[in-house]
């Protein structure tokens, strides 16, 4: 098979996958391009809210370089207005946790010195400066198969600011501290962290 035949028969096949009816977020379209048409236009309207184009991280561009650059709702190059309803879908689909169920776990104690040279690392460019199995070793102790993790101090953690970490938390209630995963996870890290530097 030739390099043209293999390329022709990527293309045939991206073809067919659009032709099929797609559901997204409880709509259903009669096609991957309508579904893009449909959210591209509820983008740009949402992009005329100037209050939207205040939130924090918010690019600096064009309304058409925004709207070239995405592929709503899944990806947008701006703060995505859908990621909410994502969630809520997702919870939506989780199994109720039985009356009276408490989350608890142990503090995670183990050793988590891992390489960077692992491919994943290495393959992405814009990688952590944690390899993922020592984050992964996290998520799966603090976690349920299917939770969301959110990464509220993605920032401060790759810039190395553990003392801001810790003094986020220490205004946190220890119960609420405790009993959140992810916010049990990064403090847990940032004061082992600032132990040692």
């Amino acid at each position: 098979m030739s390099q043209n035949n293999l390329f022709d028969d990527l293309q045939q096949d991206s073809t067919t996958k659009h032709s099929e009816p797609v559901t997204c977020l409880g709509q259903t379209f009669v096609s991957d391009e309508e579904r893009r048409k449909h959210f591209t236009v509820l983008l740009r309207e949402k992009l005329k809210d100037p209050e939207f184009r205040k939130i924090e991280g918010f690019p600096h561009g064009e309304t058409e370089d925004i709207l070239n650059l995405s592929d709503p709702p899944y990806y947008t190059a701006c703060p995505n207005p859908w990621l909410a309803s994502f969630i809520a879908e997702w919870e939506a689909q989780k199994l109720a946790q039985p009356e009276g169920y408490h989350y608890h776990r142990e503090p995670f104690a183990a050793d988590v010195s891992e390489g960077k040279n692992h491919p994943i690392y290495n393959a992405h460019s814009y990688h952590t400066n944690v390899p993922h199995k020592a984050i992964m070793r996290y998520i799966l102790h603090y976690t349920n198969p299917g939770d969301i993790v959110f990464d509220g101090f993605k920032k401060c953690w790759q810039d190395r600011d553990y003392a801001t970490i810790v003094t986020v938390a220490d205004k946190i209630p220890n119960n609420v501290l405790e009993e959140d995963p992810k916010l049990l996870m990064w403090y847990d890290q940032a004061v082992t962290r600032l132990g040692a530097d």
